[in-house]
């Protein structure tokens, strides 16, 4: 597993768009802000949208908005919408048909699940507004 751009991304135009439920942002203010690929942002907010964390309003006075508190939209949720199955093993997400994959006898495969469901429990206690609480720390 590994925290790639998608999940970044996602999370630093999400806390733009937290730090003010009341007024709405387009995405060429989030990126501006943000300094983040407006073509890559707008792909990740349309999976964010179809899974009802933001929504739009279109016009030119419209632009994004969180759906949810930030507090209600944790870390691993967001992961699991922007990322392409980030909770799998190699063998899975190569459908066993790996080279170096023992197959018959995976004695790793029971350990790499545990391992896994620890980090997708911790990241679910990581919330949006935790994240924006952390950074204006520093």
């Amino acid at each position: 597993m590994q925290l790639t751009t998608k999940t970044e991304y996602s999370v630093r135009a999400l806390v733009v768009l937290s730090e003010s439920r009341e007024s709405l942002k387009s995405i060429n203010q989030i990126c501006q802000i943000q300094n983040l690929p407006k073509k890559y942002v707008e792909q990740l907010f349309r999976k964010l949208k179809k899974h009802g964390i933001i929504a739009s309003i279109p016009g030119s006075k419209g632009g994004y908005y969180l759906t949810v508190p930030a507090k209600e939209v944790a870390l691993g949720s967001i992961m699991a919408i922007v990322e392409n199955h980030p909770y799998e093993t190699s063998c899975e997400r190569n459908k066993m048909d790996f080279e170096y994959c023992n197959v018959t006898n995976c004695s790793y495969k029971e350990l790499w699940h545990e391992i896994y469901g620890n980090i997708k429990g911790y990241l679910a206690t990581i919330s949006l507004e935790d994240i924006k609480k952390r950074i204006d720390k520093e």
